[in-house]
């Protein structure tokens, strides 16, 4: 999964990645831009929305590093019962 994600960072940067383009393709330039920036934020908003979920992931490590006590944390906040 990790792999992935690095990959669809460097593809995007390279722009090398499958697009599906048939209907951008027939639009004015000016349609292009603005459906290009609507594009661009929402996967950004999505990548960010995973990115939080692998913080969280970050955040529940934490509290279970300090291995003398004797609670296991399945969040930041929240014990396993």
């Amino acid at each position: 999964m990790i792999v992935t994600f690095m990959g669809v960072g460097c593809a995007m940067g390279k722009v090398v990645h499958i697009r599906m383009s048939v209907i951008y393709d027939v639009l004015p330039v000016s349609a292009r831009k603005g459906l290009r920036d609507v594009i661009s934020e929402a996967a950004a908003v999505k990548m960010a929305v995973l990115a939080l979920t692998a913080f969280q992931y970050l955040l529940t490590s934490l509290p279970n590093l300090n291995f003398a006590e004797g609670e296991v944390y399945v969040s930041y906040l929240e014990v396993d019962s």
